[in-house]
């Protein structure tokens, strides 16, 4: 047992230097422990526009069982996740992330790694590391947490130069584009969009 330690661990090291003498991206984030690591590239970090592909590239020492990796948004809720299987290998996989989870009002995120050890080879420990993780806007820039602002609502009388008015129904919350004279029929609430 001792000696698959050992192993485990020159394994690691070796792949560290390995990483170091290829030449890592200075702008790579790492989360390693019990015998898995994994690194991404925060500049290809973006928020999803629709669903996006995440590249993420591991290395699993051979005392390990399995691995996964999680990403969190402010409320808890898993908005990716990605087992890794293969014991002693290296490699890259990817995580499909959807802008329904990923947005800046949901900021800020935090990625895990968790790492099961073999019964067997290693001391069947568990073992999880995490890290705040952000996404950038589209234009490369951090985005800034954004809150929306609830929709204004417009006396059915006003002067009001209105963009958009939607009448909302107050039972089904459908939604339809107001007239021009902006009454909206009876059970229905004006809403205006600038």
């Amino acid at each position: 047992m001792l000696k698959n330690k050992i192993q485990s661990g020159l394994l690691v090291v070796l792949l560290a230097l390995s990483s170091m003498a290829i030449g890592t991206s200075a702008n790579a984030s790492e989360l390693s422990t019990n015998g898995g690591t994994i690194s991404w590239d925060t500049t290809k970090f973006f928020y999803p526009s629709g669903c996006s592909s995440f590249n993420f590239s591991y290395s699993i020492a051979s005392s390990v069982n399995f691995a996964s990796i999680r990403i969190l948004n402010k409320f808890g809720d898993v908005v990716g996740s990605q087992g890794i299987y293969g014991s002693g290998t290296t490699g890259s996989t990817s995580m499909q992330i959807c802008n329904t989870g990923v947005s800046p009002n949901q900021a800020p995120f935090e990625i895990s790694l968790r790492v099961v050890q073999k019964i067997s080879t290693g001391d069947g420990s568990e073992s999880v590391v995490s890290s705040p993780l952000t996404f950038l806007s589209r234009n490369s820039s951090p985005a800034p947490i954004a809150t929306t602002p609830p929709p204004s609502t417009v006396p059915q009388n006003s002067n009001i130069n209105i963009g958009t008015a939607l009448c909302v129904s107050k039972k089904t919350l459908n939604v339809k584009l107001a007239p021009a004279t902006l009454v909206c029929p009876r059970g229905t609430v004006l809403r205006a969009l600038k």
